[in-house]
């Protein structure tokens, strides 16, 4: 006999490490991409930092279950938001903080890949 399931999947908000991991895979992809650009000339600084603060957003208001990869991804939220328009995930605290959401993913089963986009070398 198969167990009833004690939420509704319909309703049941509550976002899976996978699905948080996915999100962190995309933003640290976006902020890849951002830095390539900038670092080729493609952008200026004010745009770099237009992207990153997005990026920053996005970490802040990112839903996650509790346990490990919530745990470790609100060292970045916290960051992002201390951060006042300036978040750059260049920086040494913010890069450390994102190898550790990194880590807290692959700990739970779900590798973050991050492979060069056009121009790249990709």
């Amino acid at each position: 006999m198969t167990p009833e399931a004690t939420t509704d999947p319909a309703t049941d908000m509550t976002p899976s490490g996978e699905l948080t991991c996915g999100q962190v895979a995309s933003l640290i992809g976006i902020a890849s991409r951002a830095e390539f650009n900038l670092d080729s000339g493609a952008i200026t600084a004010d745009e770099y930092q237009a992207v990153t603060n997005a990026i920053g957003e996005a970490w802040q208001f990112m839903p996650a279950e509790p346990g490990a990869i919530y745990e470790a991804a609100n060292e970045v939220r916290t960051l992002a938001a201390a951060s006042a328009g300036t978040f750059d995930p260049r920086d040494t605290a913010v890069a450390a903080a994102i190898s550790g959401v990194s880590a807290a993913c692959t700990a739970a089963g779900v590798e973050i890949v991050i492979g060069a986009g056009p121009g790249q070398g990709g």
